[in-house]
């Protein structure tokens, strides 16, 4: 099984915020990291300071993180 990384994340998570603006959302994934883990934040877009981080969607393998923004975008379309 080919091994999940974090510029995998990166390219997914492209992905899924290209879907959320279709769909017309404010909201956008973005890729970070915490204390060594990687992790997924919620942003707001904002016409005057562009993107604003508004909290911590979750903290930990690439793969875990690509799976809560699954999870987000499940029950929030």
């Amino acid at each position: 099984m080919k091994r999940y990384t974090y510029n995998n994340l990166k390219s997914d998570v492209e992905i899924l915020n290209a879907k959320l603006a279709e769909k017309g959302h404010d909201r956008r994934f973005k890729v970070g990291g915490r204390n060594g883990y990687t992790a997924i934040d919620l942003a707001r877009l904002d016409q005057l300071q562009g993107v604003t981080c508004e909290r911590t969607l979750a903290t930990g393998t690439p793969k875990e993180c690509l799976a809560e923004c699954h999870e987000y975008m499940v029950h929030s379309m």
